[in-house]
């Protein structure tokens, strides 16, 4: 099984043109963690993420299209930031946002 992980954190960035040298390698799963406990329990407590929504949209955006295209799972650990249930709505409104902007959608 080939897998493929992001960075250590969604929103942390990564390289577009390594991602899609990667991507030629037939893998079959994208991983990625979505947060930390590094920053400390305030995001937890407060329901903010203390990574930037632009820059997880970008991230996330590239992973789900391909991951979608290429029909394999794109998994994420601790959505959001902290992993709390506002951070996984802040998400998942983000992946709505991308399924929509690019015309994507999910086999159910």
């Amino acid at each position: 099984m080939k897998i493929l992980s992001l960075s250590g954190i969604l929103g942390y960035g990564f390289n577009e043109g390594a991602f899609r040298k990667a991507l030629k390698k037939n893998i079959d799963v994208i991983g990625v963690d979505g947060g930390s406990t590094d920053p400390g329990p305030y995001y937890l407590g407060s329901g903010k993420s203390f990574t930037e929504r632009q820059a997880v949209k970008r991230d996330l955006d590239l992973a789900l299209t391909e991951a979608i295209k290429r029909k394999i799972p794109l998994i994420m650990g601790t959505a959001g930031g902290a992993g709390g249930e506002p951070h996984l709505h802040w998400m998942v409104k983000i992946i709505e946002e991308i399924t929509k902007e690019n015309d994507n959608t999910f086999n159910k």
